[in-house]
């Protein structure tokens, strides 16, 4: 697509001319996406329907957007458009680095910071998870995207459909793991995988989902013989509502008119989100180790 390619070449040769340090990128980034006439998102899809051949895709799966299109290549930087029509992201920071912008419809951009604790494993550690702001973002809003624990963020979608353009680098590797953050005090790497623990989890929206009777006795044994980590996993679980046990502290939307929402951008309405919020019965079943009573005692 043309346009993208322009922009792309923009961003390679103000690039290049700092020697691709990535200190620089995101305000180079963010600096071509002002100076540039953003795409009507429906041309982009429009030319997604038409094109013979599209650039390689860097989440073909739709991991993350719905869907999400890379409109453009190079060997250091992608340029991809995120549709969005679920209302929320994860509370999450990022092992890349560049800028996005809305193309499309409004969302509430919170930032966060962590207050690390106690490192548990390279994959998993417990602090405090502080929200620090909370603003409006409409179309043409533009924000810098920073490497590691500089810019923890969520993004809460308040049209459906929205959508963002994003310039970002492919990975930062000082900045990794990539983690997401669970209140009130968890971070987990996002991107970990281990076969064993996924299965259990697995097993865990299995029994919950078609209410098995002896579902308790089945997690007590589970529990009993987990680590932290895993308890974690599987009590915050994405599945269905009732694998999401959480002593009150359910996650929730905004709800009612997503326009009449839009005029009260306070502190307190938009802290929660949607975001996971740490399940306080996990927290009870892992109760013999220390990191769970911090945990506990954040609650």
């Amino acid at each position: 697509m043309k346009f993208f390619r322009d922009l792309g070449s923009l961003v390679e040769g103000r690039w290049r001319d700092v020697n691709y340090d990535e200190r620089a990128f995101p305000e180079i980034a963010a600096q071509a996406l002002a100076e540039t006439n953003p795409k009507d998102p429906w041309d982009i899809i429009r030319w997604l329907h038409t094109t013979p051949h599209l650039p390689s895709q860097q989440d073909v799966d739709g991991r993350f957007g719905n869907p999400p299109i890379t409109l453009y290549c190079s060997p250091r930087f992608h340029i991809d458009v995120y549709f969005w029509l679920d209302g929320t992201t994860s509370i999450h920071q990022h092992a890349f680095s560049g800028a996005f912008q809305v193309l499309l419809g409004s969302s509430v951009h919170s930032q966060y910071s962590f207050e690390h604790q106690q490192h548990i494993n390279s994959h998993f550690s417990v602090g405090q998870v502080c929200l620090n702001s909370a603003e409006l973002l409409a179309e043409g809003d533009i924000r810098t995207i920073f490497p590691g624990r500089q810019f923890i963020h969520s993004l809460f979608h308040l049209d459906r459909p929205s959508a963002t353009v994003t310039i970002r680098t492919y990975q930062n590797p000082d900045a990794l793991p990539q983690y997401d953050f669970l209140k009130p005090c968890v971070a987990l790497d996002s991107y970990f995988r281990d076969e064993s623990t996924i299965k259990k989890i697995q097993s865990v929206v299995l029994l919950l989902a078609m209410e098995h009777p002896e579902a308790d006795s089945f997690i007590g044994d589970l529990v009993s013989s987990s680590d932290f980590q895993t308890t974690i996993s599987w009590a915050t679980r994405k599945g269905p509502q009732q694998a999401r046990p959480t002593c009150g502290l359910a996650s929730h939307s905004l709800g009612g008119d997503s326009k009449a929402a839009k005029h009260n951008t306070s502190k307190g309405v938009y802290e929660d989100q949607r975001a996971p919020i740490l399940p306080c019965a996990a927290i009870e079943c892992a109760a013999q180790n220390e990191p769970a009573r911090a945990c506990e005692e954040a609650v």
